[in-house]
């Protein structure tokens, strides 16, 4: 979908929040909430905002009423009549790191004004994993877990089939041809790599060990116009294995090569689909796709010996990129001669690159993202509200890039300055227990499936809301940034919670908002801390709290706005 078409879109969902408003099928509270106090705001349990920052005060969420469901189930069939609108073939994100460069960038445009789905999401599958989704062309999404069970759920969060493999399941990948049905492929972890049909059931399955396998399959046509497929991955025998299909209901060893040591990443093909790149411990090797000879100069070996990254291949140079636990970025020519250039940061690179619009890269090197320009120089760096590392990033078709951390938030980070002197956009937490996030998947309609340990599957979307805007802790003077609460068809939804100002310490008028379309301050400190909202223009002031100077609540909420924040 162009970007066009998503911004049509998003209009035509918030006209439609605003038309149900008028018509009365939605009821908005015309006060705030009255403050929980002793043990009912003790349930709500611990803070759901921002690391760092206080929690709002906030009721609990009430059933949803029929008027209100009506509506979204009329959102979701403006979501469901904007599938037909792709070409046959089409999948918005078929294998980890979404293609088969592995290059984690995503033709669609996620959430501005971002909201992690309740029922019936999240979904569950039952046990431990770290699988990242697979996305097929009618928006299934298939996930594997540690006990063996790759799970079919449908667009609307609702379970397709469940699939028991003979051992714990990584990432599959689908393939799919422009009039033919979608196959599934996933690597267990008894060494057995089975095709299934998108009814769940097995087309075949090869053991070619019994080595466990926690690489996930790179999938291509077996040749041009074939009907058949072949797929690559790697045992942690250190063995990387190309399968060829040799019917739709079997499938062969086509060749295999040892590369001395384990491998737990994912290898990747070249431009042409001709040579299959695979890291192993501290070395690259190159191969010849459909004969499994050794390709140019392979392999090529780090120096400091530092465990390479899943590789990623430029589809516009050919060139493999790569991060090492040393801290450096390799790029290397596509016959593994040489490298192109080498850039150094200062923490390790655990997790692989992702391919911004422009051509630079995104790259989690300890707690940051990093971005380097195609070149590798440095372009710019912002440091994140909580520890990175468990996930590969992903960029949207705006250049906007997703990231997840070990403690559960899922974080969106612009490719341009924003007014506050960052680029983080918002930081939402899906993950209430905390536990690590996973690679993330964008469909369709720009919405973020995100996997935790916990073997959930979370998806955030854009869904039209209303604001609260109200103080942090008053008990710290020095902080006076204000937030913004976000109100989803009348309830609160802590989850929303996003800072719309920034304001240095004891630097309190006026502080400055993070959305260009509108300012927000606070006034006197020693006196009242009301906070004032204005266009960004400066007109049209509007007082949005009334804090007496006695108040000492952690937040104050203050007065609904239908103006939106962010972007």
């Amino acid at each position: 979908m162009s970007v066009q078409k998503k911004r049509s879109r998003r209009a035509a969902s918030r006209a439609l929040m605003v038309v149900a408003v008028s018509a009365g099928l939605l009821s908005l509270p015309s006060t705030p909430a009255a403050p929980l106090t002793g043990e009912a705001r003790t349930r709500l349990g611990p803070s759901t905002g921002p690391p760092g920052t206080s929690r709002p005060l906030m009721t609990p969420r009430a059933g949803i009423p029929r008027s209100e469901r009506r509506v979204r189930a009329r959102l979701r069939q403006v979501r469901a009549a904007s599938f037909a609108s792709f070409p046959p073939g089409y999948l918005p994100w078929p294998m980890l790191n979404h293609d088969r460069h592995r290059n984690g960038l995503s033709p669609e445009t996620g959430p501005d004004d971002p909201s992690v789905l309740g029922a019936p999401w999240p979904y569950d599958t039952g046990a431990p994993s770290m699988s990242s989704p697979a996305i097929d062309a009618d928006g299934t999404a298939y996930m594997g877990n540690e006990d063996g069970a790759l799970h079919a759920v449908g667009a609307d969060g609702k379970n397709r089939w469940v699939f028991h493999a003979g051992g714990g399941l990584d990432s599959p990948a689908i393939g799919r041809h422009v009039e033919g049905a979608s196959t599934i492929f996933a690597a267990a972890t008894d060494g057995t790599v089975y095709a299934l049909s998108p009814s769940g059931g097995v087309r075949w399955s090869v053991n070619p060990a019994g080595t466990s396998m926690r690489s996930s399959p790179v999938v291509a046509d077996l040749q041009p116009n074939s009907p058949l497929y072949r797929l690559y991955l790697g045992d942690e025998g250190g063995t990387l294995w190309a399968i060829f299909e040799t019917s739709s209901s079997a499938a062969m060893v086509g060749w295999q090569a040892s590369l001395g040591a384990p491998i737990q990443t994912s290898p990747v093909l070249s431009p042409g689909l001709d040579v299959v790149y695979a890291t192993a411990r501290d070395s690259l090797y190159c191969f010849n796709a459909m004969t499994g000879g050794p390709f140019g100069s392979s392999p090529f070996t780090v120096g400091r010996r530092a465990t390479m990254t899943t590789p990623v291949v430029d589809p516009a140079t050919g060139n493999v990129v790569f991060g090492t636990a040393g801290g450096d970025v390799v790029e290397v020519d596509p016959e593994c001669h040489a490298p192109v250039w080498t850039t150094t940061l200062a923490d390790p690179v655990v997790q692989p690159p992702a391919l911004a619009p422009d051509g630079s890269l995104r790259v989690i090197a300890g707690d940051r993202l990093v971005a380097l320009a195609s070149d590798g120089t440095f372009l710019w760096d912002q440091s994140m509200p909580d520890r990175l590392g468990s996930a590969a990033p992903a960029v949207d078709a705006g250049g906007t890039t997703i990231v997840g951390s070990t403690g559960g938030w899922v974080s969106a980070v612009a490719a341009n300055l924003l007014g506050s002197g960052d680029r983080l956009l918002w930081s939402v937490q899906v993950s209430q227990s905390g536990s690590a996030v996973g690679t993330p998947a964008i469909d369709f309609g720009g919405r973020i499936y995100v996997p935790d340990a916990g073997g959930i599957l979370n998806v955030i979307d854009e869904v039209p809301a209303f604001q609260i805007a109200y103080h942090s802790d008053l008990r710290q003077p020095a902080n006076m940034d204000v937030y913004s609460l976000r109100e989803t068809y009348g309830m609160v939804d802590p989850s929303r919670n996003l800072r719309i100002t920034k304001a240095s310490s004891k630097q309190l008028q006026p502080t400055y908002s993070l959305d260009p379309h509108q300012m927000a301050w606070v006034t006197d400190e020693q006196g009242n801390r009301d906070v004032v909202l204005a266009t960004g223009n400066g007109g049209g002031g509007r007082l949005a709290s009334d804090s007496p100077r006695s108040t000492i609540a952690p937040v104050v909420p203050c007065c609904r706005t239908s103006v939106r924040t962010w972007r």
